[in-house]
């Protein structure tokens, strides 16, 4: 009986802490969410174009990537042709599905991009 009652507090800690459980042939496997920071930036006087195609294509990442639990571009103050996305992903599988999808879900962005991303993994503290 003890066993299960720490099994739950076990489980209760791991949900508040935003950690997916997935049962893997009877085993109890831990996924912690991968967070990303990506950088780009835009060409000279291609934001305002860059932004419509962002209006359109991150609501179709989001509807067609179930394991993308967080996709945000923000500008950057002081930095006019930056854009900053904020992504989670539920699990390893989930960015593998959506660097699948990248090319073509930044078919309208990508000419308005400089060369090169900045791609931060990140790891959460609290």
């Amino acid at each position: 009986m003890q066993f299960f009652i720490e099994l739950t507090i076990l489980l209760i800690i791991l949900l508040k802490i935003k950690i997916n459980i997935k049962i893997i042939k009877k085993q109890m496997v831990v996924v912690i969410p991968i967070t990303l920071i990506a950088t780009v930036r835009v060409k000279n006087g291609s934001m305002e174009k860059a932004i419509e195609a962002l209006k359109e294509v991150v609501p179709k990442i989001k509807e067609s990537e179930p394991g993308c639990l967080q996709y945000i571009p923000h500008t950057i103050k002081g930095e006019e042709n930056s854009i900053i996305f904020y992504e989670v992903y539920a699990d390893s599988d989930a960015l593998k599905q959506h660097n699948k999808n990248l090319g073509k879900n930044m078919a309208k962005l990508g000419p308005l991009l400089e060369p090169g991303i900045d791609v931060k993994k990140c790891h959460e503290i609290v």
